[in-house]
């Protein structure tokens, strides 16, 4: 049995018929699509540029077809040890032999005022991803808390839309930590060469129907804005 239907438990699946496993495969996911390409959701679907039938990993007939039990919107809600057996939500049961927990992460949740706003949106589900592409097409102005990978990318794809886009981040220059102040430097400039404007060493303070206001003082205006700030 395996948890979590993100990459990881898929390429777990399909590594073990692949290899010549040939006893029971389940594969457990909280999500209600089928295991997908998580990346390209901030990429070329959020752009506009790919359907939603890019998304999947594999097609459901793969599943099927490996006799792998893919089970969706199914969540697990405690392991026994002793009975080798999982517990899910409603109260069903599933045996195991051997267990592999692959639950991946969840997004960081912004704590200030506003920040449960319909127009506030995290990218990490498929529902996630369409739900954001959903709410692009009637926007114009959009603030993007968090100036790393996703952060960056989500605002490149709407600025693909045509949308104005303006992103906060509390570091002073872009994933310097990561890849160093000079490719961070050439990054900031490609991105403002497309339009994007950056608010850096500074922290989104509220959020309300019409914008973000930051520490600094300033308040942007959003009709629309997406939340980037890590996962645990």
């Amino acid at each position: 049995v395996i948890v979590g239907g993100g990459a990881a438990g898929h390429a777990a699946a399909e590594t073990l018929r692949s290899e010549g496993y040939a006893g029971p495969v389940t594969l457990l996911s909280a999500d209600a699509a089928l295991p997908c390409d998580r990346p390209n959701l901030s990429k070329n679907y959020l752009a506009g540029t790919a359907p939603a039938e890019w998304l999947p990993l594999r097609p459901r007939t793969f599943y099927q077809q490996r006799d792998i039990d893919l089970r969706l919107n199914t969540r697990v809600e405690r392991i026994d040890v002793a009975k080798q057996q999982l517990e899910l939500q409603g109260g069903a049961c599933v045996a195991y032999g051997a267990l592999l927990l692959a639950t991946g992460a969840e997004p960081v949740h912004l704590s200030m005022p506003g920040a449960d706003l319909p127009h506030v949106h995290y990218l990490r589900t498929q529902a996630d991803g369409e739900a954001l592409a959903a709410a692009a097409q009637g926007a114009q102005r959009a603030v993007v808390i968090g100036a790393s990978f996703i952060g960056l990318e989500v605002a490149a794809s709407l600025r693909t839309r045509g949308i104005a886009v303006q992103v906060v981040g509390r570091e002073t220059r872009l994933l310097e930590k990561v890849l160093g102040a000079q490719v961070g430097e050439h990054l900031q400039a490609l991105h403002e060469k497309h339009g994007v404007v950056f608010h850096l060493g500074t922290d989104p303070a509220r959020i309300d129907a019409k914008g973000v206001g930051l520490g600094n003082g300033k308040t942007l205006p959003a009709d629309l804005v997406v939340v980037g700030i890590g996962v645990r």
